[in-house]
């Protein structure tokens, strides 16, 4: 996941930023087709790749397995990436409060300090009847 950040914190934006460009175009082509083809068939793309050779006993598992792949394997990938993180690092630590320091660049001392709003009256809230 940090390989995108990670490019442009070594290469530029400029470095990379041709990566961006064709992927955004080719997708955009990708959707307006398959927009098209759903549209001028009334089926999804997947039925309409079981017709390309070598028919569908390659495409529809193959197209499974991407979208198993792009969805499903990063979520538990990150998850248990995270459980191993926890292992050995231990729990986290709970948040230090915010210091007591004044002027405006402490925003969240001065920010907390103020006043808590009204409390709202119960029959401001309530349903009409009648």
């Amino acid at each position: 996941m940090a390989a995108g950040p990670l490019s442009v914190g070594q290469y530029g934006f400029v470095g990379v930023g041709w990566v961006i460009l064709v992927s955004a175009l080719l997708q955009t082509f990708y959707n307006v087709e398959c927009s098209r083809y759903v549209l001028a068939t009334g089926e999804t793309p997947v039925v309409g790749w079981g017709r390309v050779p070598p028919g569908w006993m390659l495409w529809v598992p193959l197209s499974v397995l991407i979208v198993i792949f792009a969805f499903i394997a990063g979520g538990w990938a990150a998850s248990a990436g995270q459980g191993v993180y926890a292992l050995v690092h231990g729990a986290p630590r709970p948040p230090t409060p915010p210091s007591r320091a004044s002027g405006p660049s402490a925003c969240s001392c001065w920010c907390s300090s103020s006043p808590p709003p009204p409390a709202a009256s119960a029959a401001r809230w309530s349903w009409p009847t009648g």
